[in-house]
């Protein structure tokens, strides 16, 4: 640990799991917590940059463009109130980073490559890549302060001071 104290710990945590509505953070939290293949301990994984998560964060942003436009959508909660719009996002967003794996031209290639070190980005099929979408769509929607205490009181051992 950085630092000897809980407190910095516990700050620390928030950082990665409150992440609701930023889909660049939200892609940080699915690297961290939802995909199998990674060793979070490992030091050897190259996590992608801050320049690189927002990049990242730009595809899930123009599948959501397009899927409200296309939709019709008047807000963000009919998109995270239903399950079927939600698989939506995420077949879309699959196919945009097969589409982007695949290019040779792509202005977001260190971004991609990047994340391709950590999961296969060749096949849309792979569990792997569906996971991280997954799990970068769900934060999106779902970490918000309340959620996130919860995620941490359900895992923290001992007894802490917290004010929220």
């Amino acid at each position: 640990m950085p630092a000897t104290v809980d407190s910095a710990a516990i700050a620390g945590m928030m950082d990665l799991l409150r992440v609701q509505g930023c889909f660049a953070l939200s892609a940080r939290y699915a690297l961290c917590f939802t995909v199998d293949s990674v060793d979070p301990m490992d030091p050897s994984v190259q996590y992608p940059s801050v320049f690189q998560y927002d990049e990242i964060g730009k595809v899930f942003e123009k599948a959501l463009d397009e899927m409200v436009g296309a939709n019709n959508i008047k807000s963000l909660e009919e998109i995270s109130s239903s399950a079927q719009l939600r698989d939506d996002l995420v077949s879309k967003v699959k196919s945009a980073f097969s589409e982007l794996a695949s290019s040779k031209t792509s202005g977001m290639k260190g971004a991609i490559d990047a994340l391709g070190k950590i999961i296969p980005m060749d096949d849309i099929e792979e569990v792997s890549l569906g996971k991280f979408v997954q799990g970068t769509v769900t934060a999106f929607f779902d970490n918000d302060l309340l959620h996130t205490m919860r995620m941490f009181l359900e895992n923290a051992k001992g007894s802490f001071g917290l004010c929220v």
